[in-house]
């Protein structure tokens, strides 16, 4: 398992953060039930076809990347509304930043 990013969500009066990791390889099963749902494993080329929040939809392709990553998605009254990201080299070096609105 690989700590590709961390990503910041929400609104003004109610913040997430999340830790995001890449797996490769695992053994056994996923927990039986979870406070989220059934939790199962996805074949990544099937991610896109989920029902993803707007912001999901844009780090996914951060994952392929070398490299940290470290993002602000914005939201207001549930809907998307952009984001901001920092991406991290070797020693925590910034090696590059973006920022969109929604698509």
């Amino acid at each position: 398992m690989t700590t590709t990013g961390g990503v910041t969500t929400g609104s003004a009066s109610n913040d997430w953060y999340a830790f995001v990791y890449v797996v490769e390889r695992f053994s056994g099963e996923p927990v039986a039930s979870s406070p989220e749902g059934t939790l199962h494993w996805v074949p990544d080329e099937e991610l896109p076809g989920l029902p993803l929040w707007p912001g999901d939809r844009v780090f996914l392709p951060w994952l392929d990347r070398p490299t940290l990553f470290s993002a602000t998605l914005r939201y207001q009254g549930g809907a998307y509304r952009g984001y901001e990201v920092v991406f991290y080299g070797e020693g925590g070096a910034v090696v590059g930043r973006e920022r969109g609105g929604a698509t």
